[in-house]
């Protein structure tokens, strides 16, 4: 869960509000009520409850702007939300002067036990001062890996035991590698 203002507005990414989510339990401070009030628009990464936690947007009161993976819609409007953005990746939406752009994220969507199943999503969000790259999804281990491989298949770093050690090899390493861990 991230609070951020940019473009004038407040922006709440994969909310857990609650203390406790089934058998998890918060293991830092809830974010104060104050941070979230008045949040204008709602980014869900996927489907999964850690993610999409209805009880937490509920808690929202004002019902914002829910931007939801396609295909999870239905959900969100049946549960009180009538403010509602379905993206694929690759899809652009402008809320005044922020930007929020879909991005392809390689993780199951699939909500248990019965569904629905969405894509799931990384978001960039823009203003005309900054850009906050952000994905939802687990962000270590073997998923990292395939991630920052699959980046790098679009580029040549050459081959041989020292190709890897040249400047240019080794920054693109380190994007595709800061684009995983994002």
């Amino acid at each position: 869960t991230t609070v951020v203002e940019l473009g004038g507005l407040r922006v709440l990414t994969d909310p857990v509000l609650r203390p406790h989510l089934a058998f998890l339990e918060r293991q830092v401070d809830a974010i104060p009520p104050e941070r979230y009030a008045g949040t204008d628009i709602v980014v869900i990464s996927h489907l999964h409850w850690d993610h999409l936690d209805l009880p937490s947007l509920r808690l929202l009161g004002s019902y914002p702007t829910i931007v939801v993976p396609a295909g999870a819609g239905d959900l969100i409007r049946r549960n009180g939300f009538e403010s509602v953005v379905e993206m694929v990746p690759g899809d652009t939406v402008d809320f005044g002067d922020l930007k929020v752009t879909a991005t392809r994220a390689i993780h199951r969507g699939f909500r248990p036990p019965f569904g629905p199943d969405a894509p799931s999503l990384g978001f960039l969000l823009e203003d005309r001062e900054r850009r906050i790259c952000g994905m939802g999804p687990p962000s270590s281990g073997g998923l990292t890996v395939a991630m920052t491989l699959e980046l790098l298949e679009a580029f040549d770093i050459g081959s041989g035991p020292d190709a890897a050690m040249r400047t240019s090899a080794l920054h693109v390493i380190a994007e595709a590698e800061k684009l995983a861990y994002a």
